[in-house]
């Protein structure tokens, strides 16, 4: 049985949309955290800087559940300098 004209254009926009919706989702579920402008935060900004105090046992440890411990420039902007 051979699908009409209306079936095609039905799947093809209901697929289109489901695909708009899911990249929409997936675009807003990460959240840009910004590295604060203070004396604990020297500029630039460099992950084994930030392994000084958010290391286990030091001054502001990572929760344990905190994602990948050595990639915190993908998450965490540096406002000052634009990115």
């Amino acid at each position: 049985m051979a699908m009409t004209t209306l079936q095609k254009n039905l799947v093809f926009f209901g697929g289109a949309l489901l695909m708009v919706g899911t990249l929409t989702f997936l675009a807003g579920a990460r959240k840009t955290r910004y590295v604060p402008q203070d004396e604990n935060h020297p500029r630039p900004l460099a992950v084994a800087l930030c392994r000084d105090c958010h290391a286990p046992g030091k001054m502001a440890p990572q929760l344990a559940k905190h994602p990948p411990k050595e990639q915190c420039m993908l998450c965490h902007r540096d406002r000052a300098a634009g990115r």
